[in-house]
């Protein structure tokens, strides 16, 4: 009777240990499906942040040509 017991304590313990092992896989996945994601989107920032610093020089180039432009046409009215 207690090698009954104890054996269904053994069994116990060991189920418990399995859904232990079970959810630290799945916790495992879940962090590396985040990660990857993360990086993903670190990615989509940088290729943004360059469009952005792009869009930015571009306008820059056209203001200034725009100012030329302009100082030109003042020069001619005077």
């Amino acid at each position: 009777m207690e090698f009954t017991i104890e054996t269904d304590y053994f069994k116990l313990l060991e189920d418990k240990i399995n859904d232990l092992i079970n959810r630290i896989q799945e916790v495992k996945a879940e962090k590396d499906s985040y990660l990857k994601t993360i990086n993903e989107q670190k990615s989509r920032i940088d290729i943004l942040t360059d469009e952005l610093t792009a869009l930015r020089e571009s306008k820059k180039q056209a203001k200034e040509r725009i100012t030329t432009i302009i100082e030109k046409i003042d020069k001619l009215a005077v």
